[in-house]
């Protein structure tokens, strides 16, 4: 463990003047007192911060004095990680990074890094032997690394494994502990896991010695397996501010973990609905999704779905959206399902699309008719989208018998109203068709076996159908220029027979003739008597 001047000083000046070990004066002067200093305090007159990043180092300091290299992964930023850059927070009181970063400068080629004019931006440096009055975390990131270190001074502020493993107790259930962190009680456990060059053996170190691990516990309140679950550090996220309905824009996010056997879990969502659970994912849009939205990811351990698990530390950001309504509100087709009709009912039948693909525009439609404008109040637009591909709807008319033009509306979310409609005709017309039987007549002479039905009909109606006591019971008779004429033969049996005519116009109206006549196919009976002879004189 270093030692810094004033408290080097004071023990040199305090084995000399025993006496004066307590006094106020000596107190002032170096910043100390009997119960013993903060040698790592920050002395309140540097205005930046700077330190140099181990594992971006070819060449490490050991706290041994010596030095050694370490691996190829660990080049200098210029060969490794050119992208490497350091970013300095302050933590709130549940040991949270406050965002954004204070101050973000990249990572030189030797390694170090310098935040400057650190008063200026925000930074409360604090005096020797006063609680902090903030705390503060370096988080160096790139090329799917990260590094940190909750800082202990405004110099030799060195990120190694060990402090970076450290930090990892901000992404625990014990993440408050660090704040206010004694800086005395950092630089121990900074200086013990110093020599560890990577995070395996960082983590043995911590877990196995029995005083580290106990010293850890002491300070945090938890062992060190809690590490273990930390959520993952931030690398890097991409979130557009701004996006277009239909268009499809990149959402990705780099977290890492110290831990390689860490499974991490993604949760993407706008407004609190979750659409993806991938670190990165194509989002595009609905045309229907304009206006101002909040997007939040959360990371963390995976529950084995990909999916955050809840019961375990994880990380959320939340980010302003802003949708353009690039594509309007537009409604479906539609069509009046038959079209003609002879009661004010309807049947509408919308053309909704695959996976209601037609209504992915809208919020809501409304309907008039007969009148080419848009209903201008929100509240009438309550027809919504639910069956695919087609969506029947009932519809009463307004209008008398006769031609009717439905217009079919569509508002979005923003309230803005579809500037052209989609139309249906409908003809309404409740008119019977007229039907005549002129032959035969109910008094007509009985007929043996057959008999000719002839009549007048309604030209625009179509086939007549007739049922009735005929073999067989029921034919299509077409109705030619107005009139028919056929031949039917009679059901077996004689007595009244009762032939029904109908005709069915496309309004769906039926008009009814029928007529009722004799069959007498039996022959009458002769019968001869015989009369005796009568003779007379």
């Amino acid at each position: 463990m270093r030692t810094s001047w004033p408290n080097k000083f004071y023990k040199e000046l305090s084995g000399r003047l025993p006496a004066l070990a307590c006094v106020p004066y000596l107190l002032a002067l170096f910043f100390t007192a009997c119960s013993g200093g903060d040698p790592y305090a920050w002395t309140g007159t540097q205005n930046s911060i700077s330190g140099m990043v181990a594992p971006l180092n070819p060449v490490v300091s050991l706290a041994s004095g010596m030095s050694r290299r370490v691996s190829s992964a660990s080049l200098g930023p210029n060969a490794a990680c050119p992208t490497a850059t350091a970013n300095l927070y302050a933590l709130n009181p549940a040991g949270e990074r406050i965002l954004p970063a204070m101050q973000s400068v990249p990572v030189k080629a030797d390694g170090t890094y310098t935040f400057t004019n650190i008063r200026r931006n925000g930074v409360i440096v604090r005096k020797v032997n006063q609680l902090p009055e903030a705390t503060y975390v370096v988080d160096v990131v790139g090329c799917n690394t990260g590094y940190a270190r909750i800082l202990t001074a405004t110099d030799k502020q060195d990120i190694t494994w060990g402090s970076t493993l450290v930090t990892y107790v901000t992404g625990t259930a014990n993440s408050t502990s660090a704040v206010g962190m004694s800086p005395a009680k950092l630089e121990s456990l900074y200086a013990a896991l110093q020599p560890q060059a990577d995070f395996p053996s960082a983590y043995s170190a911590l877990s196995t010695n029995p005083a580290l691990s106990n010293q850890f516990q002491q300070s945090f309140g938890a062992a060190p397996v809690v590490l273990e679950d930390a959520s993952p550090m931030l690398v890097e996220i991409n979130v557009p501010a701004k996006m277009r309905e239909g268009d499809t824009a990149l959402l990705s996010l780099n977290a890492v973990q110290w831990n390689a056997a860490y499974a991490r879990g993604y949760r993407w969502e706008l407004d609190g609905v979750p659409f993806s659970h991938a670190s990165s994912y194509s989002y595009t849009p609905s045309a229907n999704s304009q206006g101002s939205h909040t997007l939040t990811v959360s990371w963390g351990y995976s529950d084995g779905t990909g999916d955050i698990d809840p019961l375990k530390p994880y990380r959320q950001r939340s980010f302003p959206l802003v949708i353009e309504d690039n594509l309007k509100a537009t409604p479906p087709t539609f069509a009046a399902v038959p079209p003609y009709v002879n009661s004010t009912l309807v049947n509408l039948r919308l053309n909704t699309g695959a996976a209601l693909s037609q209504c992915a525009s809208f919020s809501g439609l409304a309907i008039t008719e007969d009148y080419p404008i848009a209903p201008a109040n929100p509240a009438a637009y309550t027809i919504t989208c639910s069956q695919s591909p087609t969506q029947d709807i009932s519809y009463a008319l307004q209008g008398a018998v006769g031609d009717h033009l439905i217009y079919l509306w569509a508002i979005d979310a923003s309230g803005n109203i579809s500037g052209t409609p989609t139309t249906a005709l409908v003809r309404y017309d409740n008119a019977v068709p007229t039907i005549n039987i002129a032959s035969p007549t109910a008094l007509s002479a009985p007929f043996q076996s057959s008999v000719t039905v002839s009549g007048t009909c309604d030209a625009l109606s179509g086939d007549i159908t007739f049922t009735g006591d005929t073999t067989p019971a029921a034919a299509l008779v077409a109705c030619s220029a107005g009139s028919f004429s056929h031949t039917f033969n009679l059901s077996a049996g004689d007595g009244s027979k009762t032939i029904t005519a109908t005709q069915t116009n496309i309004y769906g109206t039926v008009g009814t003739a029928s007529v009722t006549i004799t069959k007498d196919a039996t022959p009458p009976t002769v019968t001869l008597a015989t009369i005796a002879p009568n003779f007379t004189n």
